[in-house]
Order: structure tokens, then sequence, then C-alpha cells
């Protein structure tokens, strides 16, 4: 008899799209809503502190590239790692273009590179978290 080998999945492309798109979701809703909340209560952003400041606007984007970079990597068996920084790339990109279209202007480096930083920080987590559950399903 033979039996038909099953290769292990991998995210398609519609994959890394979807959840690129929610990664920029994700990263930019919440700045929208901390930008209209500071102009609604007249609040001056150069009255907080710097470090403060920087994560308040920066922390949005790790986490949504880490729950974009996690949706995805969710949807594949084997590199999880690989798959993570493809979804990094993906998010990149996107939210590079989005961003100069939407706003106007160039995204920020520093934005992006959290973003991609947030999808391959969730890749090698889920990765081995995945790696454990195999391990112990064999013993």
């Amino acid at each position: 008899m033979d039996q038909e080998v099953k290769s292990p999945r991998t995210p398609r492309f519609e994959e890394y799209l979807a959840g690129a798109f929610f990664g920029y979701t994700l990263s930019i809703l919440p700045i929208y809503i901390i930008t209209y909340l500071f102009q609604v209560y007249s609040i001056d952003p150069s009255s907080l502190d710097p470090i403060s400041l920087y994560l308040l606007f920066i922390t949005p984007f790790f986490f949504g590239g880490a729950i974009a970079g996690y949706l995805v990597v969710r949807r594949s068996e084997i590199d999880h790692w690989k798959v993570g920084i493809k979804a990094g790339i993906g998010c990149l990109i996107l939210m590079g273009l989005l961003m100069g279209l939407v706003e106007g202007r160039p995204a920020n480096p520093l934005a992006l590179a959290t973003v991609f930083l947030g999808c391959t920080f969730s890749g090698y987590l889920y990765g081995r978290k995945y790696q454990k559950k195999i391990k112990t399903q064999n013993k």
C-alpha cells in the first residue's frame, strides 16, 4: 500500500498579506486614538517625559507586529522563525507603503523596525512553544 506523505503546512501569500494588514491596523489605530485624545484634552506632548512618550507611541507597533506575526506563524507547521521573519518583512513593506500614502510622509524607521521585531519575536516564541508540544507528544 502506498501511503501519501503529507508535506508540512506553511502559510500562503494571502495569509501573509492578511497578517500584514492586521498588523498595520493594530499598530496604527492606537496611535490615532492617542493623537485624538491629546488634541481633545489639549495635552502638549512636550510636557510629557520623553521615555513615556516614546513608549506610548512605540509599544502599539511592537504589539501589532507580535499579534500579526503570531497569527501567521500559527498557520505553519515548520520553520516558525523563518515564517515570523517573512511576516515581519510583509508588515514592513505594507506599513511603509500605507503610512506613506495615508500620512503623506515616509514611515518612521523606528516604528518599522519595531513592527519587524514584534513579528520575529512572536515567530520565535511560537516556535519554542510548538517544539515543546512536539517533544511531549513524542514521549
